[in-house]
C-alpha cells in the first residue's frame, strides 16, 4: 500500500500493479483484493501466474500483458533468498519479455548475501548493475533499494504524509519543488493545475485510508471505519472537493513555510 500510495501520479488514471508470482501467492493476492473492494479506485492490478520453478512467467502469459499494459517501472522480488537471485538475474536479462532489463530492481532479503552484496558493486562490461543494487533487509521490514528510497512508517498528519508524496504530484503539472534561493520561476498554480492537484490528492487519501483498513460506507462511522468520500473524485460532493482543495493549500503553505517553491519544468519538446 506504501507503494500503491507513492504511484498516484495522475488526476484520471490510476497506476498499474503488476504480479508475478506462483499460483498459491495468486490466491492469496485475490483474497487481498476481496478484503479490500475500494482498491480498484487507486489501482489496476495484473497477475502473471509462474508455474513450477519459471522464473518469469511463460511468454503465452506475458504477451498478453505487454498488450494491455505499459512498461514496468520498477521491479519489486518478495522471494526467499536463493528464488531472490534467480528472479533478480531473470529480470535484468537483456531481452526478457517483460521489459525489465533497465529499470530499478529492489529485492527483499531475509539475511545477508555475499552474492546480493558483491552484484551490488560489481562493474561488468556493457551493463551496470551498481544502477540497481540490492540492499538486504530483515523479514519483517520493507524492501529496500540502492537509491536510499525506504518506505518508512506513515506520518502522524496529512499533511506530513502529503509532502513525501509532492514531488510525484507536483511532476503531473510539471512542477517542481526548488530552494527560493535558486531563483526558480515562483509562477503562481492556475486553476486547472489546482484541480489536478486536488484529483491526484484525493486518490493518495483514499489509498492510505486503504492501507489503513478503512472502507466506503455512506455514513461515516469511526468505530467500523468507514467513510462516504472513499468514492471517485466526479462523485464527491462539493464540499468534499473543497476538503481536498484546502488540503492541497495546506500542503503548499507548508511547502513554501519551508523555503519552498514550485519551480517549473522544461520539457523535451517530441
Amino acid at each position: 500500500m506504501q507503494i500503491v500510495m507513492a504511484m498516484q501520479d495522475h488526476p484520471d488514471r490510476p497506476p498499474m500493479l503488476s504480479f508475478t508470482v506462483s499460483n498459491q501467492e495468486a490466491e492469496r493476492i485475490k483474497r487481498w483484493r476481496k478484503a479490500k473492494p475500494d482498491l480498484d479506485l487507486i489501482v489496476e492490478i495484473a497477475v502473471l501466474v509462474c508455474e513450477g520453478d519459471e522464473a518469469l512467467p511463460s511468454a503465452d502469459k506475458i504477451e498478453p500483458w505487454r498488450k494491455t499494459c505499459s512498461g514496468p517501472q520498477v521491479a519489486i522480488v518478495l522471494r526467499e533468498d536463493a528464488d531472490a537471485i534467480t528472479a533478480m538475474l531473470a529480470l535484468r536479462r537483456p531481452g526478457n519479455p517483460l521489459g525489465t532489463e533497465s529499470i530499478p530492481v529492489l529485492v527483499h532479503q531475509s539475511k545477508e548475501d555475499r552474492l546480493l552484496a558483491r552484484l551490488g558493486t560489481a562493474q561488468v562490461e556493457y551493463r551496470d548493475p551498481t544502477r540497481l543494487p540490492p540492499n538486504p533487509s530483515a523479514t519483517n521490514r520493507s524492501p529496500h533499494c540502492g537509491h536510499g528510497m525506504t518506505c518508512r512508517k506513515i506520518c502522524v498528519t496529512r499533511t506530513a504524509r502529503q509532502s513525501k508524496h509532492a514531488p510525484v504530484m507536483l511532476a503531473a503539472i510539471g512542477r517542481a519543488l526548488a530552494p527560493v534561493a535558486s531563483g526558480a520561476d515562483p509562477a503562481p498554480l492556475s486553476s486547472d493545475e489546482m484541480e489536478v492537484l486536488t484529483k491526484i490528492e484525493h486518490r493518495r487519501w483514499i489509498a492510505e485510508r486503504i492501507a489503513h483498513g478503512w472502507r466506503y460506507g455512506p455514513m461515516r462511522d469511526d468505530r467500523q471505519m468507514l467513510h462516504p468520500d472513499m468514492v471517485p473524485y466526479e462523485s464527491l460532493s462539493n464540499a468534499a472537493r473543497e476538503k481536498d482543495r484546502n488540503a492541497v493549500r495546506v500542503l503548499l503553505s507548508a511547502l513554501e513555510a519551508q523555503g519552498q517553491v514550485l519551480a517549473r519544468v522544461s520539457r523535451p519538446t517530441t
